[in-house]
């Protein structure tokens, strides 16, 4: 999945939205804080409120993806 597009697609998206209702969340690898809390605690607290966009690189399913492909 690694230079699938994916940043060219959200940018493109990004661009045709309302900038003031729209947040791209980057998620990279888990820091502590969110190694300790429930794996998807970190997808939680982004979700945006009525009204708003928020658009996610990368994915929840990603990790449950990996765990159970690469073990």
């Amino acid at each position: 999945w690694d230079a699938a597009g994916k940043g060219g697609a959200i940018r493109r998206i990004v661009s045709a939205l309302d900038a003031r209702s729209v947040q791209v969340v980057p998620v990279a690898a888990p820091n502590d804080e969110e190694r300790a809390r429930h794996y998807l605690w970190r997808f939680w607290r982004n979700v945006p409120r009525d009204g708003r966009v928020a658009i996610f690189d990368r994915s929840w399913y990603g990790r449950v993806l990996v765990e159970r492909v690469e073990g």
